[in-house]
């Protein structure tokens, strides 16, 4: 009987040791970092994980606080959350939020970071624990999501767009051929053939352009909803290739074309990027201003680490309020002018494939625009 008590005494200690171990066992195998920091926001302990989220060994955190690891902004932040916690303990459950800290080489790691009060055995809050998980993963998955979605957009756009095309812009030159076509036969039965050539010019016009629409609906398609690969392009090269295509229209016009020599290497798909460069220095020739030969510069600065391509023109320009309807399918500034208003949805189109934008800006003094695009610079995997 007097021994029932060491003996309760003996299993409570071993009880904690078994799970003390089982804790320790947990911490050192969980992919999450464990941590457990005090009331002063000194970090106490943190599981080996650390190493593979952060690069940094436990031993060099313990003994700090978080304003040591992260910036100011991100620390402020974390502290800010932490001390919420600590003085409204009796109502506090738990703590989940984002952030960014940066590895040990100084990379910047998108985080979750979760949290409890961790309370002393008289019930009054002591400091915190809780798990920090490396979401690199997550976040690539819902940027891939996010670009999907877009890109659905986009093509659903594109979807009502041709089919007002062929309700619409198909429609018309259809009804002219059947218009003329009944004139004719009216006019032939009357034995009347003063307007045959003038009616059958109208009805291979109405045929030319349904053909045009046709055409760009056909290289629409050709276009892809991908970029098939990546390889360096030496742009440079390229633009004197697409000069060599357009050789006729810019000897005819005497078109003088300056380019940028410190244009890095770009990254992408060599046919279609070259299927960009001849659309817009064909329109910088085409849409000239008729006093003056084409002056077309091509230059290329970097904006924030990011590559920016600018094709600059003296041509007749585009107003602020169009340089967003250029780019919709089958619009034309000038309903005369030859084409078929698709080449800007392509040229937009295989841009943002290629992870890029396209933008466009009246030149200083009213005298051309400058169509910009932005370029991938590094190799992407």
């Amino acid at each position: 009987m007097n021994n029932a008590p060491e003996e309760n005494d003996s299993a409570v200690g071993k009880d904690t040791s078994d799970n003390e171990e089982k804790y320790r066992l947990l911490a050192e195998n969980s992919i999450d970092c464990i941590w457990q920091m005090d009331a002063a926001l000194t970090f106490r302990y943190l599981s080996p994980s650390l190493y593979d989220i952060l690069g940094f060994y436990p031993e060099e955190w313990i003994g700090t606080t978080i304003f040591k690891h992260a910036s100011w902004r991100q620390s402020f932040r974390m502290a800010r959350y932490a001390l919420h916690a600590l003085k409204n303990y009796k109502t506090f459950k738990y703590i989940v939020f984002e952030t960014h800290m940066p590895n040990k080489q100084g990379q910047e790691v998108p985080l979750e970071i979760r949290g409890r009060i961790l309370f002393s055995k008289h019930g009054l809050p002591v400091g915190l624990q809780g798990t920090t998980r490396d979401i690199s993963d997550r976040k690539q998955a819902e940027a891939v999501r996010e670009k999907l979605i877009k890109d659905l957009e986009q093509r659903n756009a594109e979807m009502e767009q041709i089919a007002y095309a062929f309700s619409h812009d198909l429609k018309t030159p259809l009804v002219t051929i059947e218009s003329f076509l009944n004139l004719l036969k009216r006019e032939f039965f009357q034995g009347n053939d003063h307007n045959f050539d003038d009616y059958t010019a109208r009805i291979a016009n109405a045929a030319k352009k349904m053909h045009q629409l046709l055409d760009g609906l056909l290289e629409l398609s050709y276009a892809g909803i991908t970029v098939t690969e990546r390889q360096p392009i030496d742009l440079i090269e390229l633009i004197a290739e697409a000069q060599a295509i357009l050789e006729i229209p810019i000897g005819f016009t005497k078109a003088r074309i300056e380019v940028d020599q410190n244009i890095p290497l770009i990254y992408g798909d060599r046919n279609q990027w070259l299927r960009v460069i001849v659309n817009l220095l064909d329109n910088a020739v085409k849409f000239r201003n008729p006093a003056v030969p084409p002056h077309i510069r091509i230059r290329f600065h970097n904006n924030g680490g990011q590559g920016v391509v600018c094709i600059e023109d003296n041509g007749i320009g585009i107003r602020k309020e169009y340089s967003e309807k250029i780019f919709a399918l089958f619009h034309k500034l000038d309903r005369g002018s030859e084409g078929n208003g698709i080449g800007l949805t392509i040229v937009k189109r295989i841009i943002e494939l290629h992870g890029g934008k396209i933008w466009v800006v009246p030149n200083a003094g009213g005298t051309g625009s400058s169509f910009c695009f932005t370029v991938q610079t590094h190799p992407v995997h």
